[in-house]
């Protein structure tokens, strides 16, 4: 299993962990939410066409 050390100490400056947590945490979340609402959302009803 993978932990933040794992990866933080491979940063090149507090900036650079900094700015890729910001990616890598609240976008990738977001990014991945909506993927996820969008794959798991029921299927829309099809056109009733007969009158």
């Amino acid at each position: 299993m993978l932990n933040f050390g794992d990866f933080s100490r491979y940063g090149k400056s507090f900036r650079s962990v900094k700015r890729s947590n910001f990616w890598g945490l609240p976008v990738n979340f977001l990014v991945f939410s909506l993927v996820t609402v969008i794959t798991a959302r029921p299927p829309r009803p099809y056109p009733c066409s007969a009158n």
